[in-house]
């Protein structure tokens, strides 16, 4: 069984990337430790001497800096692909409509939410991205030409401000491309079978945009004639960490371990379709 290509989205293109490297488990204990060290996802006191009081760009470009190395892009004989939503002229140069862009984003989200909890979807999100005329990018190995792209790049995919400022680089803004596509193995290029890890039903919700499927921990996806079989792997319970949560070190190490047994509980499924 052998990993031909690897997509990612959000913070998820940075997952893809350690695991090309294949240090993830160092960048799991990077987090652990710096969460530890960082009391609180918002410091108000920061405010005061005009710094930014939200600490995950801060940390996760430095984690980007420290493990991820641009060259093993270049040389892997694995295909990587990520995405990111790039914010058109108009709105990118003022910055007023770009914050009123991210308000109406917010928005989007918080009534796809809602309808998701009634056990519903409407893709207000999508929806929004279209009228904002937001333009999805893909990335791949030749894009991870250096250090600073490298840190670009994933940076753009995981723009969620104010936590993760919109990233600017080669004259353009970007947006995290999960508001569109948070389940991004479509991306996936010359695969027999993918597998699509989320850990929210709202992300399955999305790619199937509503569409009926099993609701289980694991499900095989193998339509007659479809290519590639698809394969889903979600957590099945509440994972102990919620996504911007960078001041729980007990939370990191636990959903870590619970996606090494998923993992496990997968590999006889994988290793049968293969």
């Amino acid at each position: 069984m052998r990993v031909t290509s690897l997509a990612g989205t959000s913070a998820g293109s940075a997952m893809a990337a350690s695991l090309l490297q294949g240090n993830h488990k160092d960048v799991v204990e990077y987090f652990r430790s710096v969460t530890l060290r960082n009391p609180a996802n918002f410091h108000a006191r920061k405010l005061l001497i005009g710094s930014r009081p939200f600490p995950h760009e801060k940390m996760f470009r430095r984690a980007i800096a420290t493990y991820i190395d641009w060259r093993n892009f270049v040389r892997s004989k694995i295909k990587i692909v990520v995405n990111a939503l790039q914010v058109p002229e108009d709105i990118y140069s003022s910055t007023w409509k770009r914050a009123r862009l991210v308000m109406r984003i917010m928005s989007a989200y918080r009534r796809e939410m809602k309808t998701v909890s009634t056990g519903r979807y409407r893709p207000y999100l999508i929806e929004e991205s279209t009228a904002s005329k937001l333009q999805e990018v893909t990335f791949r190995n030749a894009d991870f030409s250096s250090v600073e792209r490298v840190e670009d790049i994933i940076l753009a995919s995981s723009s969620v401000p104010p936590m993760v400022r919109f990233q600017k680089f080669d004259g353009s803004y970007f947006l995290d491309g999960g508001i569109t596509r948070n389940l991004a193995i479509d991306l996936l290029e010359d695969v027999d079978v993918a597998v699509g890890i989320h850990y929210d039903i709202w992300s399955r919700l999305q790619y199937e945009r509503g569409q009926g499927f099993k609701r289980s921990e694991i499900e095989v996806s193998a339509k007659e004639g479809r290519r590639p079989r698809r394969v889903f792997l979600c957590p099945d319970k509440w994972l102990p960490i919620e996504t911007w949560d960078y001041a729980n070190p007990k939370g990191v190490t636990l959903a870590y371990e619970e996606g090494l047994r998923a993992g496990e509980r997968l590999l006889p499924i994988l290793k049968r379709m293969t």
